[in-house]
């Protein structure tokens, strides 16, 4: 497959960000890698205690790590009525779960 915008210098993210903020663009990729490592590790340990006994997961906040946990959660083995979500914004929580 061949990018088509590579030889254009406006279209690229990076090409609006100033060159202090260049210097931080490493922190988009690390903010990724730990939601990822803390899902990771979320599942990791539920899997371990579900696996010696029922569990039950509470999620505090609908924020993107929240948001991701849950998403993540429902594709296990947790039986959904053991999920549970306390956030600010119930509707989010309602329209994730029906979109899921």
């Amino acid at each position: 497959m061949v990018d088509i915008a590579a030889c254009l210098s406006s279209l690229p993210f990076e090409s609006f960000l100033t060159d202090d903020e260049k210097k931080l663009l490493y922190l988009r990729a690390r903010a990724a890698g730990l939601t990822f490592c803390g899902c990771a590790h979320t599942a990791f340990t539920c899997d371990l205690v579900h696996s010696l006994r029922g569990l039950h997961v509470e999620i505090l906040g609908m924020g993107h790590l929240g948001e991701q946990l849950l998403l993540f959660l429902l594709k296990t083995r947790i039986n959904p009525l053991h999920i549970k979500v306390s956030t600010r914004r119930p509707e989010l929580a309602v329209l994730l779960l029906k979109f899921s």
